[in-house]
């Protein structure tokens, strides 16, 4: 029978699959185990690690030559923190300009749960930064509706609040359990509040006999009405 597997004191090899906790592996490496049993640990035997330092990693190596040398095509590493304690998640994809060179950073996962794409320092839960970019992220969906839903401690559900696109409309939306839509600023810039079809640059529309409210903090509250030569002024005294 050909050799299937060399182990000795420096390098090892497998000519087949190999199974941890099964016999009959599938892939290269198979392991099979019950709940909370199937674990990988890669451990760094270091106890001096600073921040930033590898605490180790997993490679994808490209042979493929022909867009490029082979290299490290894409990688998810594990870094120390601050003292070497904690640690971070970086994943790498990112082309680096240079053939034959590793991937770069794509995505960082940081010790206080911050995520940063584009950025290995992100600032915030969700800290994008696209370079040179001015389009920095799409939200889509496949319905004719897609929104993007704000909450605090006392909103009521996930689609109270929340700012969406219908077609090339922006809309808004309040609410209590569905959100309803409040106000939208529709494909040609006319702003409906009220009313979802506005038929100039400032549509109200509303059952009560009160439509708007102007307010100042001054003695003297003024609206002005201007067309292209003069305005009018309303005046409280």
């Amino acid at each position: 029978n050909a050799e299937k597997a060399v182990i000795g004191t420096v390098d090892s090899w497998f000519a087949s699959n190999v199974g941890i906790g099964t016999t009959s592996p599938a892939t290269k490496l198979h392991i099979a185990g019950t709940t909370d049993a199937n674990i990988v640990r890669i451990e760094n035997t270091g106890t001096s690690l600073s921040a930033g330092d590898t605490i180790g990693a997993i490679q994808f190596f490209n042979n493929d030559t022909t867009d490029d040398s082979p290299n490290v095509a894409a990688s998810i590493y594990a870094t120390a923190g601050a003292s070497g304690g904690s640690g971070q998640l970086h994943f790498r994809t990112k082309e680096p300009g240079v053939e034959g060179d590793p991937a770069l950073d794509t995505m960082s996962l940081l010790n206080n749960g911050n995520v940063g794409i584009g950025t290995t320092s992100p600032d915030t839960k969700f800290h994008i930064n696209s370079g040179g970019l001015n389009l920095i992220g799409i939200f889509e969906s496949t319905d004719s509706l897609g929104y993007v839903s704000f909450k605090d401690n006392s909103t009521t559900s996930d689609t109270s609040v929340a700012l969406g696109a219908n077609g090339d409309n922006l809309t808004f939306y309040t609410g209590t359990a569905s959100g309803s839509e409040r106000m939208r600023i529709d494909s040609s810039g006319n702003v409906g509040i009220g009313t979802d079809d506005p038929a100039n640059p400032l549509h109200v529309s509303s059952s009560d006999n009160i439509l708007a409210t102007f307010e100042s903090t001054d003695a003297i509250s003024e609206i002005r009405v201007k067309d292209n030569t003069k305005y009018t002024r309303l005046l409280t005294v």
